[in-house]
C-alpha cells in the first residue's frame, strides 16, 4: 500500500525536561504484573513497516508500506526470545538511575556510527517489546531525554491512529525520526511512528515510513497462549 504522507512539524527541547517529568511520573505508577520463573511475556501490538525491492533488471526500485498488521508472523508467534540485554531479567537487574542506565544503554550499542541514535533506538525496542518494570520504564524515559538530539514533537500518532505527542530524534544518516508516542493526558506510552524529515533513496519528506501501537502487555503460563485477562497497556 502507498505510505501516508504527514506535515513534518518542528521538534522543540523547550518543554523536553517538564514532558519527560510528567511522562516518568506517569510510568511509575503503572501496575505491572511480575512475571514468575517458567511464565513468559506477553506483548500484544500492530505494526507496518516500510519495504523497499530493487529490480536488478531494470534498475527499477519500489518503495511501499506493509498493511498494519499483529507483530505475529501469519498468526504464528516470532520464534527465538529476546536478545539478553532486551529481557526482562536484564532490565529488572539495570540501574534505576538515569545516568548510570543510559551508560549501560551505551554498552549495548557497540562501536556503531551514531551511538546516540542506536541508543535511542534501543530503548523504542525495549519498551516495544517488553514488560518494562515501573520503576525502570521511568528511568528509561529520563534516559531516553538525554541523549543529544532528543526533542519533544507535539503532535504525533501511533499505528491505530492515537494521536499524542512525542520523545524523538532524528538519524542523521538516513534523514528518518523515530518518535516514540505518549498520551496527552495519562503520558502513557501508545506505540512509535517513523517520519522521513529529509530525502532519502527517493522517499520524499513526510512519509511515514514505520508505525506500531501497543496494545496489551501481560504474563502468561506458557508460549503461544494469550492472557486470561486483560493486561496493561
Amino acid at each position: 500500500m502507498e505510505a501516508a504522507v504527514v506535515p513534518i512539524e518542528a521538534g522543540s527541547t523547550v518543554q523536553l525536561v517538564s514532558t519527560v517529568q510528567q511522562i516518568a511520573t506517569a510510568a511509575t505508577k503503572q501496575q505491572t504484573p511480575e512475571p514468575k520463573p517458567g511464565q513468559y511475556i506477553y506483548v500484544k501490538s500492530e505494526v507496518s513497516f516500510q519495504s523497499t525491492s530493487n529490480n536488478a533488471d531494470t534498475g527499477e526500485r519500489k518503495t511501499w508500506v506493509q498493511p498494519l498488521h499483529p507483530r505475529p508472523v501469519n498468526g504464528k508467534d516470532i520464534p527465538g526470545k529476546a536478545p539478553s540485554h532486551l529481557s526482562y531479567d536484564w532490565l529488572k537487574a539495570q540501574p534505576t538511575n538515569p545516568d548510570a542506565l543510559l551508560k549501560s544503554i551505551y554498552a549495548t550499542t557497540g562501536n556503531t556510527r551514531d551511538r546516540d541514535q542506536r541508543a535511542f533506538q534501543e530503548i523504542k525496542s525495549i519498551i516495544n517489546e517488553q514488560l518494562v518494570p515501573a520503576r525502570t520504564a521511568a528511568a528509561l524515559y529520563r534516559a531516553a531525554a538525554k541523549i543529544p538530539g532528543v526533542v519533544v514533537v507535539e503532535n504525533s500518532q501511533d499505528a491505530t491512529g492515537r494521536t499524542g505527542l512525542a520523545l524523538a530524534r532524528v538519524d542523521e544518516r538516513y534523514g528518518e525520526r523515530t518518535e516514540l508516542v505518549f498520551d496527552r493526558t495519562t503520558f502513557a506510552y501508545l506505540g512509535s511512528r517513523g517520519v522521513q524529515i529529509k530525502e532519502y533513496n527517493g522517499v520524499k519528506p513526510g512519509t511515514v515510513t514505520e508505525r506500531t501501537a501497543i496494545l496489551e502487555r501481560a504474563v502468561v503460563d506458557a508460549r503461544k497462549t494469550r492472557p486470561t485477562t486483560h493486561g496493561t497497556a
